[in-house]
Parts: structure tokens; C-alpha cells; sequence
């Protein structure tokens, strides 16, 4: 299970990896974090998901709904005696309260493409930074994570729009939305394509 996710609210996607081999006693491999440095991933020894297990699925959601993202990670159940090991390993949930930088989560509410917003594009504009994320359908091994678009916002105080991308083109926007909340937003019946979706429409038709 591999994910990037914004861990630590501070603007850039960390990367976690769920390990394990599917039958030991092969040699395990402990869960990885690795927090983005800009240019490079460091890893992050002290962030206390470094579990041995027979990791797999891994998810991203807010389990406790304070802002920031915590970690689900689905452990298989071993085939040979792990005992030595301190024995069978069970799925994990990761509480994370690790930042007090600012965020912003989106929840879709689709009306006339696909309910959840799945495959919609949410972009975010700061006054120096945009952000992207999309809404998919499937994250990690046999693993869904939150439909609910998360952005960790660092020391901004203040997001100036937010523009969605909906399946098939169209476009909605939301000018400054409260940071440190969820925003619903709902599927209009009245949008436009978007110039950048014509212009794909009219190159592949």
C-alpha cells in the first residue's frame, strides 16, 4: 500500500508505504514514512508507524475529523507461525497530532456526474502556491481512501478560491472559503465547460 498524503499540513505530499513479505519468515520490512523535504523524501524514523507487519492496504482519512490525516493500515494474516515475532500482527489505525499548521478539507456533493465527486479535480489557489488533488476510485491495495479532499495549508491564513473540475469538464468555483473547515460543495446544474476541456473534446472528436 502506497499513498501520498499531506501529513504534517505543510503544503507537500509525504509518501507512506505499507511493507511485509506475503509469507514469512522472510526477513520484514518495517511500515515507511517519508516526509518531503522540498527536492527529496527523508525518512521519518520517529513518526511511529514503523510497525512490523504483513502490511498491504493502506488509507488515508480524518478518523478524528481535527484536521489532519491519519493512517489506516490493513495487515494480512500470516500463513507460517510468527510467534518469534510476538505473533499475528492485526490491522492498525495511526491517530496523528503531530502539526498545528492550517488546512482546508473539500466534500463533493455530486448531482449530475458521479456522486461522491469521484474523478473531479479540485484545484486551490493561495497567494503564492496551487494546489491540486483529484478525487479517485481506488488508492492503494485493495484500499479506497477518504473522498473528502484534504489540504494541508502550512502558515497560510487565508485560500483565495477554489475551483472543481467535475467529470466531463465542467467547472465550479467558490471564492475564500474559510480555512480550518470543511466546505460542501454541491454540483450546479448551470456550469460551463471549462476552454482546456473544448479544446480536448475538439482534438479527439
Amino acid at each position: 500500500g502506497t499513498i501520498f498524503f499531506d501529513y504534517d499540513n505543510d503544503t507537500d505530499l509525504d509518501l507512506f508505504n505499507s511493507n511485509g513479505p506475503v509469507n514469512p519468515p522472510i526477513e520484514l520490512i518495517p511500515n515507511t514514512l517519508f516526509k518531503n523535504k522540498g527536492r527529496i523524501f527523508e525518512l521519518d524514523q520517529q513518526s511511529g508507524v514503523m510497525d512490523y507487519g504483513i502490511g498491504r492496504g493502506a488509507v488515508a482519512l480524518d478518523y478524528d475529523n481535527d484536521g489532519d490525516l491519519d493512517l489506516f493500515v490493513v495487515n494480512q494474516r500470516p500463513i507460517y507461525d510468527m510467534t518469534y515475532r510476538g505473533g499475528i500482527v492485526k490491522s492498525k489505525l495511526y491517530l496523528n497530532n503531530s502539526n498545528k499548521n492550517n488546512w482546508l478539507k473539500v466534500k463533493l456533493e455530486g448531482k449530475y456526474s458521479t456522486t461522491r465527486g469521484l474523478g473531479a479535480r479540485v484545484k486551490l489557489f493561495l497567494p503564492e502556491l496551487q494546489m491540486i488533488r483529484e478525487v479517485d476510485g481506488g488508492s492503494s491495495h485493495a484500499s479506497q481512501n477518504s473522498s473528502i479532499v484534504h489540504f494541508g495549508l502550512g502558515q497560510n491564513q487565508k485560500v483565495d478560491s477554489i475551483t472543481v473540475t467535475w467529470p466531463g469538464g465542467k467547472t465550479q468555483s467558490l471564492l475564500n472559503p474559510n480555512i480550518n473547515s470543511l466546505i460542501k460543495i454541491e454540483e450546479s446544474p448551470n456550469l460551463e465547460i471549462s476552454t482546456f476541456q473544448k479544446l480536448i473534446k475538439y482534438f479527439t472528436n
